[in-house]
């Protein structure tokens, strides 16, 4: 593709490494606009399960319609702890079938900054409402060379928070929340991703001496979502 154009998409699943803007069948149609324009819509192609993010066409690192995209997505993570030192994790059905737990948070929509991003997400999928944020504490970067997607993620801690726990996530993917002590954390973490799992439980090791120690690269290799090889690299 010769020329490059904003582009907002929509994708189910970015956390895990599922999302995908690779057609479910015959699309039947094809990207349009010039670099002159603001965004292409890519609901305009029948069958992308979009889910909103802003990125950049450009390179031939990945095919719809026939033409090359770029598939990067901001992705924002929150810490949140109660009176007695126990972590907030959410329980996640992924499209696989699979449950795997994590601390709340999601896909930094168009045009909003992470912070009002991690607001909404952890009142959609808690109820819960966070007054104040700390950080990022930790940021991470994941690379699919095989689905041409790339992570940025940024992870804050709450200062303090009110509600109750109740479950009503949109998107219908998580299945429970509830706040455990750092031993559980750490078992149920094991069903994470590595890129998920290694910082959180690093962080409830106390382990970053500097600002670099903060901040993880990750490469994940394969297509299946479920047989992804992960590996840190730095």
């Amino acid at each position: 593709m010769a020329k490059s154009a904003r582009i907002r998409a929509v994708v189910e699943g970015a956390a895990d490494g599922s999302a995908s803007l690779s057609p479910s069948g015959n699309t039947g149609g094809a990207l349009s606009g010039d670099a002159d324009e603001d965004f292409i819509d890519l609901n305009a192609i029948g069958g992308l399960r979009v889910r909103c993010q802003t990125g950049f066409v450009s390179g031939d690192e990945m095919e719809v319609g026939g033409r090359s995209l770029v598939d990067r997505w901001r992705v924002v993570g929150g810490l949140v702890w109660n009176a007695d030192d126990r972590l907030l994790l959410v329980a996640n059905r992924r499209r696989d079938g699979r449950i795997d737990w994590t601390p709340p948070g999601g896909v930094v929509d168009s045009e909003e900054d992470p912070v009002s991003a991690l607001d909404r997400e952890l009142f959609e999928e808690t109820g819960l409402v966070v007054d104040a944020w700390d950080g990022p504490c930790y940021q991470l970067n994941v690379d699919f060379p095989d689905r041409a997607m790339h992570l940025e993620v940024e992870v804050y801690e709450a200062q303090s928070f009110t509600g109750n726990i109740r479950l009503e996530d949109p998107d219908g993917i998580v299945q429970e929340a509830r706040f455990v002590d750092t031993d559980e954390a750490q078992i149920l973490l094991e069903s994470a991703p590595l890129w998920v799992r290694q910082p959180v439980c690093d962080y409830l090791a106390k382990s970053f001496d500097d600002v670099e120690d903060a901040h993880f690269v990750f490469v994940a290799r394969g297509v299946d979502s479920g047989s992804l090889v992960v590996e840190r690299v730095v």
